[in-house]
Formats: structure tokens, C-alpha cells, sequence
């Protein structure tokens, strides 16, 4: 049975909106850069998405780049398992660096993302970091990327402006919240690593 137009648009109207929070990276000459959000066509249980208006409303805020930090099996569960081809067909650069929920990145994986998001907003592009709420991995990461770029930050006050800002889910487990406080201690050790290996490279020419 085909349904009428007025039906159609009552079924449009169920879709929910896909909301973006922009953090605050004016330290940087940024203020309004870096958005964190949901997973964009989610459809699981209560939330219902669509993928194509969602990237128009990605588009429209020109959104050029995207980091996404769901694992495949997670696109395939929130029934958006060709996300990344729609990225493409909407001329929107994505960047996959999945962890688990609830966890949070190996340290080296998170200094290769927060060089390329730099390397992002620093070219004038607007860039979203997703995970699948917005909420644990996002935060996390947003966190560690203003204590990156933000000596005068600390730990706990970045973690309660994001909960401000995106509501008090924000970093949610231990895990993530010790993550945040232990970043730049890891970082620092990342750092000398990284620079040993520069050293062990150029001696063995």
C-alpha cells in the first residue's frame, strides 16, 4: 500500500535531528571550529536519523572533514554500514580512528588525530568529531585536543566546560576520565619515544 504525501511527511517529521556542540578553541585563534556530535543516520532503538539530511546539515554549516571514532561493527549495528561512501558522495573528508565505547585511544593513535585535526582547522576547514552519542569518545578526545593546544587548561575544568557544553555524559566512564587527566604525562612520554626513534633512525644512516 503506497502512502499518501501527508503521510510522508508525518513519517520526515519522526526523524531526529542531529545536534552539534562547537567547542571553544579561541586560544588558537579558532573559536568556533570544532564541532562534536552523534553518529550522523543513526537509527538504534529510540533514534531515528537520517544519513542524507544529516550531511546536508553537515554541508550547510560547512563542515568539510569529519573524525569518526565508531568501529564498523558499530555502523553495521546503527544501521549506517555505508557512512563512509556517503562521506564521499557529499565531498566530505572523513578520518577513521575507532576505539571502543566506553574506552579510550592508544596514545600514539590520538597524537596522529589531533596532528591531522590541527593540520585541518589550521587549512580554514570546519571539522566534526563523532563517535556514536557524542558524549564519552567525543569528549574525550575534545578534552585532550584543548589540553594540547591550551597550557593554561587543566583536566578538570576542561572536563566540566564540556559537560556544560554538551551535558553531564560528557566523558563518561573512569576509564576516559583518568584517560584525560593522565593525556599529557602520556603525551610527554609519546614525545620522548617519538623522539628516540628520530634519533635511532638518523644514527643507523
Amino acid at each position: 500500500m503506497s502512502l499518501s504525501s501527508s503521510e510522508d511527511e508525518d513519517i520526515e517529521e519522526c526523524y531526529d535531528s542531529l545536534k552539534l556542540n562547537w567547542i571553544d578553541l579561541s586560544v588558537i585563534g579558532h573559536p568556533e571550529t570544532v564541532a562534536i556530535g552523534s553518529l550522523p543516520g543513526c537509527r538504534f532503538k529510540n533514534t531515528r536519523r537520517n544519513v542524507d539530511r544529516d550531511l546536508e546539515q553537515l554541508k550547510s554549516l560547512e563542515i568539510l572533514e569529519v573524525f569518526v571514532l565508531c568501529t564498523r561493527g558499530e555502523l553495521n549495528k546503527y544501521r549506517v554500514p555505508t557512512l563512509f561512501e556517503k562521506y564521499e558522495q557529499y565531498g566530505i573528508l572523513f578520518h577513521h580512528y575507532p576505539f571502543p565505547d566506553g574506552t579510550s585511544p592508544e596514545i600514539n593513535c590520538l597524537m596522529k588525530l589531533i596532528d591531522e585535526l590541527i593540520n585541518s582547522i589550521s587549512r580554514g576547514h570546519r571539522v566534526l568529531i563523532h563517535c556514536f552519542g557524542g558524549l564519552g569518545r567525543s569528549c574525550a578526545v575534545a578534552a585532550c585536543l584543548i589540553l594540547h593546544v591550551d597550557d593554561g587548561s587543566c583536566p578538570d575544568e576542561t572536563i566540566e566546560k564540556l559537560r556544560q557544553l554538551c551535558g553531564p555524559g560528557a566523558v563518561q566512564t573512569v576509564k576516559q576520565y583518568n584517560f584525560v587527566h593522565e593525556f599529557r604525562s602520556l603525551r610527554a612520554q609519546w614525545q620522548e619515544e617519538y623522539n628516540d626513534r628520530l634519533l635511532s633512525r638518523s644514527v643507523s644512516r
